[in-house]
């Protein structure tokens, strides 16, 4: 196998592993973010580890999507070069993409439990929390 084969080779796999990464991070951290609410509400900081998982999440998913572009750009620019992705490449794309909602949506549940636990501990908030 050449350099170039390798090089090939590696892009899909690193597209899939950084795009699983984020959506196992994100997915943790949508969950942690649900159990932790009631708890905001009533003024507990949240945990270091949930804004972790949460960026963690967020940043795997847009390193996906640079790679996918950066693959995309290197392949077309002529025959020396690795080709691009293909399709796969394309649909974990996507995939990294709703990844990357995903984990701005934690990104921002994180802050906004943050707010109303530090909002909780000022006198005179009114925190309105329902169980939904």
């Amino acid at each position: 196998m050449t350099t170039a084969e390798r090089g090939r080779a590696a892009v899909p796999w690193g597209l899939v592993a950084l795009t699983l990464t984020g959506a196992v991070c994100a997915a943790a951290a949508l969950v942690l973010a649900s159990r932790h609410l009631l708890a905001a509400c009533e003024g507990a900081a949240v945990p270091w580890s949930h804004f972790a998982l949460a960026y963690a999440g967020l940043g795997a998913a847009l390193a996906a999507l640079a790679l996918y572009v950066a693959a995309r750009v290197r392949g077309s620019r002529g025959a020396d070069a690795a080709p691009a992705t293909g399709r796969a490449g394309l649909v974990t794309a996507v995939f990294a993409g709703v990844v990357v909602l995903a984990g701005a949506t934690a990104v921002w549940s994180d802050h906004n439990q943050a707010a109303m636990a530090y909002a909780h501990t000022r006198q005179n908030a009114l925190i309105a929390c329902t169980t939904g």
